[in-house]
């Protein structure tokens, strides 16, 4: 039997362009976000509600595609950004063509522990691969997007940029539907 909780979600999920917070199972303690990131501060400094949002997603595509999404980057401190940006310079000497590429210290989201980044099987997951096309369809039921046109891989909490601090602050993420309404 529904209860009145499970009711009211379905319903506020019915509305047409409906955005409500993410009541996501905590992904805390979960050995399986450990296994693909060069530390473990990688997963253990993600904004817990983002963490939780990100392990649904893997858990549902797993249970819907088939295959393996893991976490290969999460968190990074601001001195791990600037040997990423440090290094592309090889590549891309012209720093306003590197932005395109990576973002300056302090300026990815990464920094506060609001990105990761995905693959899919092994593979880096690029725009137009199935597995991308899943993520279009299914990232807004658990809060998150892809902001970046050039990365299929990275994921970020729907409007971060917008509300970093917000977030920062402990404010609970936004989602198309409830989680449990995805689950009746």
């Amino acid at each position: 039997m529904k209860t009145i909780r499970s009711i009211f979600f379905a319903v506020l999920a019915a509305l047409p362009g409906a955005v409500m917070a993410c009541d996501m199972p905590s992904s805390e303690g979960r050995a399986d976000l450990y296994g693909h990131t060069s530390n473990r501060s990688g997963i253990d400094m993600l904004n817990p509600n983002f963490r939780d949002s990100v392990a649904a997603m893997m858990d549902a595509a797993q249970a819907e595609l088939g295959g393996s999404m893991t976490i290969y980057s999460g968190y990074r401190s601001t001195e791990h950004q600037q040997r990423l940006w440090d290094e592309a310079a090889a590549r891309y000497p012209d720093p306003e063509v590197r932005d395109n590429w990576v973002a300056r210290p302090g300026g990815s989201m990464h920094n506060y522990g609001l990105a990761t980044d995905m693959r899919y099987n092994g593979a880096r997951i690029e725009y137009g691969s199935p597995v991308s096309d899943w993520m279009a369809a299914n990232m807004g039921r658990f809060g998150l997007t892809r902001p970046l046109g050039n990365e299929g891989w990275h994921v970020e909490p729907i409007d971060a940029r917008a509300n970093r601090e917000a977030y920062l602050a402990g404010a609970p993420m936004s989602c198309t539907e409830s989680f449990e309404a995805q689950m009746m």
